[in-house]
């Protein structure tokens, strides 16, 4: 699980990067009881999610890597896009770990400037 999610947000930082032109990225974790829930924004050029053939530098190999990645956890993808309006990508996955009487709800949030140049 780990691994598949770290390469989850590998590629979102590398699609920021390198397709997205973005000046700001936004990597949100939840781990909780019932799962993983992982959330990366970018403030980038976007695309029509409805025809992503249609955009710059297409193929999109990242995005099936993400569904693939997230499928094989058994988890749910949500992809979000507007040309001009930047991308967000939600990811949830079902950790099924047993309820503890101190659990507690663990968030991290990270907000990366992306350096041009």
């Amino acid at each position: 699980m780990e691994i598949n999610i770290y390469r989850v947000v590998q590629q979102g930082v590398t699609n920021a990067i390198q397709h997205a032109q973005a000046s700001r990225l936004l990597i949100d974790f939840t781990l909780d009881d019932t799962g993983l829930s992982l959330s990366i924004s970018d403030n980038g050029r976007g695309f029509d999610v409805n025809n992503p053939s249609e955009t710059p530098q297409s193929g999109h190999f990242g995005l099936v890597n993400f569904r693939d990645r997230i499928a094989a956890l058994n988890g749910t993808l949500e992809l979000e896009s507007k040309p001009s309006e930047g991308t967000t990508i939600r990811a949830k996955i079902s950790t099924q770990l047993e309820p503890q009487a101190d659990a507690r709800t663990r968030t991290s949030k990270y907000l990366l400037p992306v350096r041009k140049g």
